[in-house]
């Protein structure tokens, strides 16, 4: 058996490849999740692949496998709170057959979240892949997909010292977008844009360039821990990168961010849109 999604096909092989907890001798698994590998599969198509991921499926293996891993997991995360779930001699819960016992909630909730990790793994590959299809970094996909530079959750959480885990990367959202209104609203939209731009399209970035992202990236890092003090020597260090290399930084230099903070009677206020901590 398999279900077709426009020029991805999808068989209980590929299925229990990708999500082992489900595996069976019978279709039955395969089949109750069906419906939801389909709605999750219609979605991912159009709002991570796009046309132009959905032509560079068929010729590249590494992203049409980690697509069809999303898919799966996302279909069977959705199905494993509305279908019965049983305990198997790994552990682990699976759809439910008539013969086998219930599973405990405790451990519904691993296997949950073990899942919803693997969407993340599979997405994250997908997204690194897509990045080097020419024009994907230009589609509506690529900016849901890279809302900013600190989109790559594996990397995030490696710097901020925190445990590899779904919840972890949900719970640390707020604090990386309030991490990044700051640091935007002292380097500037136009000095971000072109970090971001060059991250959806996997471009390469000057010296000065690649030094800023990363120092970004790293005062997001503490924002994520709780270390309020570090983010905020972390801006300070990041608009000094700017100030001290000022003809690198064009964007910047010609924004009206970087006018405000040199216009003749600023006053570095709390208040103001542009602050030295």
């Amino acid at each position: 058996m398999e279900m077709e999604l426009t020029e991805l096909r999808i068989t209980k092989e590929d299925f229990e490849h990708h999500v082992p907890v489900a595996q069976s001798n019978n279709d039955g698994i395969f089949e109750a999740c069906a419906s939801f590998i389909e709605s999750e599969g219609l979605d991912f198509c159009e709002n991570v692949l796009g046309e132009l991921g959905m032509e560079a499926v068929e010729i590249n293996i590494g992203l049409r496998s980690s697509a069809i891993g999303a898919i799966c997991n996302r279909g069977f995360v959705l199905a494993i709170r509305q279908l019965d779930v049983v305990l198997t001699n790994t552990g682990f819960g699976v759809v439910s057959t008539q013969d086998l016992t219930p599973a405990s909630q405790s451990r519904v909730q691993a296997v949950e979240d073990n899942v919803r990790l693997n969407i993340l793994r599979n997405t994250r590959n997908t997204i690194m892949f897509l990045r080097k299809v020419v024009g994907w970094g230009d589609t509506d996909a690529a900016q849901l997909c890279i809302p900013h530079i600190c989109w790559g959750y594996r990397e995030m959480l490696q710097r901020a010292g925190i445990e590899e885990k779904y919840s972890s990367w949900v719970s640390a959202q707020p604090a990386i977008t309030e991490a990044l209104k700051v640091i935007t609203d002292n380097i500037s939209i136009e000095m971000m844009s072109v970090l971001l731009d060059a991250e959806r399209m996997a471009l390469s970035l000057t010296v000065f360039n690649r030094t800023l992202k990363d120092c970004i990236m790293r005062a997001v890092a503490f924002k994520m821990c709780g270390n309020e003090e570090a983010f905020k020597a972390g801006v300070k260090n990041i608009v000094s990168l700017l100030e001290d290399n000022i003809d690198d930084f064009p964007e910047y230099r010609d924004s009206s961010t970087y006018e405000a903070r040199h216009y003749k009677g600023y006053e570095n206020r709390q208040d103001s849109k542009v602050y030295y901590f």
